[in-house]
């Protein structure tokens, strides 16, 4: 249901109470309230329409727009508290990875390459999230960002994702990155060219829209990998696993990381 604004009270507890009201008018459970993930102040989304015989519950109470709501911090989606932008990357982290195991059977390196990178864009954004949340939140929090910071750092799977990144934003040269592929069979209209990077033809050739366009009816065995020696995570040698073998350690590691600055600094967290 649309949401024309909110309704500003002064914390949740508050925020509940209205709440309570406007489901004994409805008969029925209306909204769960959003509390700001620092200040503690609460919204209560509200419809006009809907809640027109619960109007005089807030009568002199603060409207808040919903672009204004956004602007001043409220986290007005699915994920909430002080690390729903850790939360949210961490999500977009997932997907990506998931959408990797789509390659398997179809080989496409431009589009794994797309799929992984993302990961790594995802993961950045997981750190950052954490750490401007630790200076926010201020207390132990920084020096508790500052010591897992330190780990990933130490660690040469996690500062290669890191690293990997970094690179991709700011240099030329495509690192480390490599397809393999081994064509079983294929069926379907004959390629221009198949290689480790898949089976595919070129369209628009000599236009602005020049692009690979990669044939599904490839059987093979395709995967990337990293074309690193020495990996070590916590310890352990892991070069000899498969590159998404690697992503789901790395990926594992920040969603610990997570898991555990909500649990550690839980403050408004709900």
């Amino acid at each position: 249901m649309k949401t024309d604004c909110y309704i500003l009270l002064a914390n949740k507890d508050e925020a509940s109470g209205l709440i309570k009201e406007i489901d004994k008018i409805l008969s029925e459970h209306w909204a769960e309230p959003i509390v700001h993930p620092f200040s503690g102040k609460t919204l209560v989304p509200w419809n006009d329409d809907y809640l027109k015989n619960a109007v005089h519950l807030i009568h002199g109470k603060k409207v808040v727009a919903r672009a204004q709501a956004a602007e001043q911090g409220w986290n007005l989606g699915y994920h909430q508290g002080p690390f729903a932008k850790a939360s949210t990357k961490l999500e977009d982290a997932d997907f990506a990875r998931e959408a990797i195991n789509g390659f398997d059977a179809y080989p496409n390196y431009p589009a794994y390459r797309a799929a992984f990178y993302g990961v790594l864009a995802s993961l950045y954004g997981v750190k950052e999230a954490l750490r401007k949340t630790a200076i926010a939140i201020s207390g132990e929090a920084p020096k508790w960002w500052k010591a897992k910071f330190k780990e990933i750092e130490g660690d040469s799977l996690l500062k290669l994702f890191y690293d990997l990144h970094n690179s991709d934003k700011h240099d030329l040269q495509i690192k480390h990155l490599r397809p393999n592929m081994k064509l079983l069979s294929y069926t379907g209209p004959e390629p221009d060219i198949s290689s480790g990077e898949g089976v595919f033809s070129i369209i628009n050739r000599g236009t602005k829209n020049e692009r690979r366009i990669f044939h599904a009816g490839a059987k093979t065995v395709f995967s990337c990998y990293l074309d690193v020696a020495g990996l070590k995570h916590k310890g352990s040698d892991v070069s000899h696993l498969s590159l998404k073998e690697q992503i789901d350690l790395v990926v594992e590691h920040y969603r610990d990381l997570v898991y555990e600055a909500k649990n550690t600094f839980p403050g408004t967290h709900s």
